[in-house]
């Protein structure tokens, strides 16, 4: 509400100018022949002389009665701000709520009960993680028991396959038996056989003889029946030796193919079961170390656990003790915090209520200036009907009655030429005042970045009449097509265009306001509608929001 008074003054001091012009004639040459005038003239006889004068002595009380009425509100506001700015400081009450959030955070850490219930839960947490582990070792106890069964049935398997190994050898054995007997058989056929054929060549060496002697025909047919009976007799032989040594060949390729083969799958099966088996003992042997080592330190580890819990059984009052003080505390500052809170915002309405108040204040005072300005202009202007009447008397009293119309005539013509001379200088005079503002509006700057631009090529020098306040960074600016300065807040090249951060504006406004904008620039407003649209009618703008919490989180978008 404060940083508006810049702008007001400058607007008060262009309306007191133009007011002060309005007679062609300054001021201070207009008031002197007035007091003149009202000193020495006579007391007045027309009724519209005395109804002015009634009015200017009201509206001079009530404008002193209202300014004695500010003057005592701003009084009692500064010395109720001054009293309370400890409280009204929402940064300092910030901090102390920041400052009660860190002690009690610092309690919370630093309380050996707070730490005994972390150790509590850590030792719950480490019992229920032996306990998982003791359920894994209870399965891995059951494998290793399904490994024992496993190997004990591999172990039987392995029985079972060395008996009938044993009895693929005795069946090798009974075939290598009958093979030594098959040999036995056709060594005898071919002993046989030769015999048989010696036989044969003696009979027919002596049937040969004996037909070389005798040639006896009927010797010979009676010998040839017989030969031909011991030649087929021997071809037979000859055949089914000849076969039994081509089924001993083949059932000898059998039994080795079949044997080999049975024996190659016998050994590959024990190779492939015996390494297993090695594996399983290995792992078997390594497992039952490891279940070792973790029995022995769960066991130790029991023991420790066991000790915590007595310690913790004797701890335990006390740490209930100190956790109900604890408690007790924590309610008691975030009570403490509530109220300050509280407080917080009673002093932020009322702040607020204040500043509706000041707000208001300064809007009657701007009607009184106004209706100030409305009574010095009536003043001039019946101290020229005054003036013009005076003169006419006095013309009147020193020349003829002969006279009387032209001389009126004359100074009717007179009057009518002074009051053209005066409205063409009173023109001349607007026109300049007008030039004037309209170049002081010119070299105002268009938007926060000319301000930036103008910072940066010329100094804080040419800054100087942008109106700036403060630290506050509020400067003037001239948007393009806007014919009247307006004042905002310049955070490097971004113009600030809408504030909400106390609740001190309502925005719950009508469409004009909004379209004229609302609030103050260091404090919560509304740029309106109107300046917005001057502000980016070049369509070369970008909208920015930042948005931050009471813990001092921020987020821009």
């Amino acid at each position: 509400m404060v940083r508006l008074l810049p702008g007001v003054a400058i607007i008060l001091g262009l309306t007191s100018l133009v007011s002060g012009s309005a007679l062609g004639v300054p001021p201070s040459t207009v008031n002197q022949p007035v007091n003149g005038e009202l000193e020495e003239a006579p007391t007045p006889v027309l009724s519209l002389e005395d109804q002015v004068r009634l009015l200017t002595k009201q509206l001079n009380a009530l404008t002193n009665q209202r300014r004695e009425d500010y003057k005592s509100l701003e009084n009692n506001l500064k010395k109720y701000v001054r009293k309370n700015s400890a409280q009204l400081t929402g940064a300092e009450i910030r901090e102390e709520l920041d400052a009660l959030r860190a002690d009690i955070k610092v309690l919370r850490e630093g309380s050996s009960p707070n730490k005994d219930r972390l150790t509590v839960q850590w030792l719950s947490q480490s019992i229920s993680e032996i306990r998982s582990e003791l359920a894994e070792l209870q399965e891995s106890s059951s494998n290793v028991s399904k490994d024992a069964q496993l190997r004990n049935q591999l172990t039987e398997d392995i029985t079972g396959l060395r008996a009938d190994f044993a009895t693929l050898r005795l069946e090798l054995e009974s075939l290598r038996s009958r093979q030594d007997k098959t040999e036995v058989l056709v060594r005898e056929l071919r002993e046989e056989a030769v015999q048989s054929a010696q036989d044969i060549r003696r009979s027919w060496n002596r049937l040969h003889e004996k037909n070389a002697n005798d040639q006896v025909p009927q010797t010979i047919d009676f010998v040839e029946p017989e030969a031909d009976h011991r030649m087929r007799h021997h071809r037979f032989f000859r055949e089914q030796l000849h076969e039994l040594e081509v089924k001993q060949s083949a059932m000898k390729r059998q039994l080795s193919e079949i044997f080999n083969h049975r024996m190659a799958d016998r050994l590959r099966s024990l190779e492939i079961e015996q390494r297993r088996l090695a594996n399983a003992n290995f792992n078997i042997s390594r497992q039952v170390a490891n279940l070792d080592k973790l029995h022995g330190s769960m066991l130790e580890l029991l023991e420790d656990v066991e000790g915590i819990q007595g310690k913790f059984e004797k701890t335990l009052p006390d740490i209930k003790r100190e956790i109900s003080k604890v408690e007790f505390n924590a309610a008691q500052l975030s009570s403490e915090q509530a109220l300050l809170r509280e407080e917080g915002h009673n002093v932020a309405k009322s702040i607020q209520a204040m500043a509706v108040s000041v707000s208001t204040l300064q809007e009657e005072r701007e009607s009184a200036r106004k209706l100030e300005e409305q009574i010095a202009v009536m003043r001039s202007d019946l101290d020229k009907i005054k003036s013009a009447a005076m003169l006419h008397k006095e013309m009147a009293h020193h020349r003829l009655e002969k006279l009387e119309a032209e001389s009126r005539t004359d100074f009717n013509a007179s009057s009518r030429l002074s009051e053209l001379q005066r409205t063409s200088r009173l023109v001349q005079q607007l026109e300049h005042v007008e030039a004037e503002y309209e170049t002081i509006i010119s070299k105002l700057p268009r938007d926060c970045t000319q301000v930036e631009q103008m910072k940066v090529h010329g100094g804080e020098g040419e800054v100087e009449g942008t109106g700036q306040s403060g630290e506050s960074n509020l400067y003037l600016i001239a948007p393009v097509g806007q014919h009247h300065p307006l004042m905002t807040q310049c955070e490097n090249e971004w113009t600030t265009i809408q504030r909400r951060q106390d609740g001190s504006v309502d925005f719950n406004r009508s469409w004009e306001d909004y379209a004229n904008g609302f609030g103050t620039p260091a404090g919560e407003f509304w740029i309106g509608n109107e300046a917005l649209h001057h502000l980016t009618n070049d369509n070369c703008s970008t909208l920015r929001i930042v948005m931050q919490d009471i813990y001092d989180n921020t987020w821009f978008a």
